[in-house]
């Protein structure tokens, strides 16, 4: 739901934001690396609003900023935490392969 609430952010990449409106979480969610590491600067961006957690509900005109604390923003965190940190795998591997050449 998070990711949801936030696609509207992703003008590079329109694909991925009907891609993530249209999805139920009854199959893998797969993107390319790019479109990771748009997800993840774009919820970095969400997390860091200094008004707080802006929370958006299907209408990006209609925005209400939440404290850190409250439920939306931890799973919007959460999420974050765990796409990063595939982020920065897939960049160890990549540099890996590059410095092995």
């Amino acid at each position: 739901m998070e990711l949801k609430r936030h696609a509207y952010q992703m003008p590079e990449c329109p694909g991925l934001a009907r891609q993530i409106q249209k999805y139920h979480g009854d199959k893998p969610f797969r993107v390319t690396f790019d479109e990771l590491s748009w997800l993840v600067s774009v919820l970095e961006a969400v997390l860091t609003d200094p008004n707080g957690y802006p929370c958006i509900e299907q209408n990006p005109w209609k925005l209400e900023y939440v404290p850190a604390s409250d439920e939306r923003c931890k799973t919007c965190r959460q999420l974050y935490d765990r796409l990063s940190e595939e982020e920065e795998k897939i960049w160890d591997l990549r540099r890996k392969a590059h410095s092995d050449e």
